[in-house]
């Protein structure tokens, strides 16, 4: 397990870049779209909250599903570094898979990707993943005690807490996903599991 205790850490998910499905020009968009008319108008957005907020001094983790929609696998890298090498990496960046993110682990494989992700932040204990805890129980603690910080992406909702049962308790959980933020967000102010 890793300890950040003295560390400043930014947990992002779901940057979805190339996505679009997810903005409002798009004529087979999702039923539920971004704030924005274009991807490039989403992208640029995604960079700049980014950068606005994660620094050279700062640890990253990031959740999964970074990009989409990327045509001919000739392009895939190109593609990817295109977004990748604006984004401040902070000192440290992890790397969790997302449920998209096959193709990206194929291509690039010098990417390592974590399944899941324990750390230690002072008196609290982080237990990150892409999906949510409500879905997927692998990183589950054997003792779940107030100290217990839960925090995934990949739901794209609008509300940064939900709920989950886990062996007939209630739990709360903290989605960092993009919708739900729009933002990277600091491991300080999620919320304990309750």
């Amino acid at each position: 397990m890793f300890d950040f205790t003295n560390e400043n850490v930014f947990l992002v998910s779901d940057t979805h870049f190339n996505h679009n499905k997810l903005v409002k020009s798009y004529p087979d968009h999702f039923d539920q779209v971004r704030k924005y008319d274009t991807t490039q108008q989403m992208d640029a957005d995604v960079i700049t909250m980014w950068n606005k907020t994660i620094t050279d001094n700062d640890i990253v983790i990031f959740m999964g599903d970074f990009m989409m929609c990327v045509p001919g696998d000739d392009r895939y890298k190109n593609v990817f570094h295109s977004y990748f090498d604006k984004l401040n990496k902070g000192k440290q960046f992890y790397w969790i898979k997302g449920n998209h993110d096959e193709k990206l682990h194929q291509r690039i494989p010098e990417i390592e990707m974590l399944d899941n992700m324990q750390f230690v932040k002072g008196d609290k204990i982080y237990y990150v993943q892409h999906h949510d805890f409500g879905e997927v129980h692998n990183t589950m603690p054997n003792d779940i005690n107030s100290n217990v910080v839960f925090v995934h992406g990949h739901t794209h909702q609008e509300t940064s807490l939900s709920r989950f049962d886990y062996k007939c308790k209630n739990y709360i959980q903290n989605c960092v996903c993009w919708d739900a933020w729009y933002r990277p967000v600091n491991a300080n102010e999620l919320e304990v599991c309750g």
